[in-house]
């Protein structure tokens, strides 16, 4: 799933068991079809790793993050995703381990943030003083400016 780093959710936290551990996580994100709360997520402190291992907040966060996206995926349109569904049913499918490997890599690709490189080429200087950075610096300026 592509990490959107736009996501910006909320979360309440309710109703917690002294006993169980258990609670119950409320949560929004702008983003949504509603602005009404969505949940809740149960969770208890049994599924959850001690405070000085990882700090509580993140570990509610993570989740909530995920049940975000999930939230987003169930709200958006599948028409297109239904049609190909009912061409498939009934019929034998076949795919070749390969193409899913392919097909894992692309997604990848799409998924991933860019790794291009920011620089497209690099000059060598000698830079014996101030002086020589300060002319080789206003060189290059205008080299670019020119550009």
């Amino acid at each position: 799933m592509k990490a959107d780093l736009t996501l910006h959710p909320t979360y309440v936290i309710k109703n917690y068991d002294m006993e169980t551990g258990a609670f119950e996580v409320w949560y929004n994100d702008g983003k949504l079809a509603d602005d009404n709360w969505y949940g809740p997520i149960n969770l208890d402190l049994d599924t959850m790793r001690p405070e000085d291992e990882e700090p509580l907040h993140f570990q509610i966060a993570n989740r909530v993050i995920g049940q975000v996206q999930r939230s987003q995926l169930a709200e958006c349109n599948m028409d297109s995703t239904k049609a190909v569904l009912a061409n498939m049913l009934g019929q034998e499918q076949e795919v070749d381990v390969m193409s899913c490997i392919k097909h894992e890599e692309e997604m990848r690709k799409v998924d991933s943030p860019s790794v291009d490189p920011i620089c497209t080429q690099t000059q060598i200087m000698n830079i014996y003083s101030e002086d020589d950075f300060d002319e080789q610096f206003e060189a290059l300026s205008s080299e670019l400016a020119e550009e």
